[in-house]
């Protein structure tokens, strides 16, 4: 019985389906942005500055100082405390120190002094005085698994807090 099915190696099958196709040479011609859908850019094009023109976060969580978290874990969170929040479409006018956090989001931006940010679903709020009646003091621990992290409020910001143009409220 004759073998319909023929089978060959990765790269003779790619270079044997490459070579069928006509080569083709399009020209290219300048056209309204509206009317490029569907078409191929005939050149690279860059920005002629960032996009946005800050560090922005990608996912909702807290910017913190990376020193502040290493080695966090789970069991051995590192304790930081909230100094704000950025609002979406508000500078961030914190500057971040050591042992602080600051609430952002999605698309926010990140204030000065912070180079990382931790997802929201790998931290946990406690309230200041669960803190302090657990005796514990800020600490972290070595670990090979996801960062962990608590932040503890601070006595002067409870609840939700807000840091907007020019003026940080509780």
């Amino acid at each position: 019985m004759p073998e319909f099915l023929k089978l060959f190696p990765p790269r003779p099958a790619v270079s044997d389906y490459l070579a069928a196709i006509p080569e083709q040479h399009p020209g290219s011609e300048l056209v309204e942005t509206a009317a490029a859908e569907g078409r191929i850019l005939a050149e690279n094009f860059h920005a002629p500055h960032p996009l946005p023109p800050f560090t922005r976060s990608s996912v909702d969580g807290y910017a913190v100082r990376a020193a502040d978290t290493f080695g966090a874990s789970s069991t051995l969170p590192a304790y930081l405390v909230v100094a704000g929040e950025i609002l979406m479409g508000t500078e961030a006018d914190l500057d971040l120190q050591e042992g602080k956090a600051a609430l952002v989001h999605t698309g926010g931006m990140i204030p000065a002094g912070a180079n990382a940010v931790v997802m929201l679903e790998d931290t946990s709020r406690l309230a200041k005085a669960k803190l302090r009646s657990s005796n514990q003091q800020p600490r972290v621990k070595t670990s090979s698994g996801r960062v962990k992290m608590s932040v503890a409020v601070s006595s002067s910001f409870s609840g939700h807090t807000s840091a907007g143009p020019g003026k940080l409220a509780g």
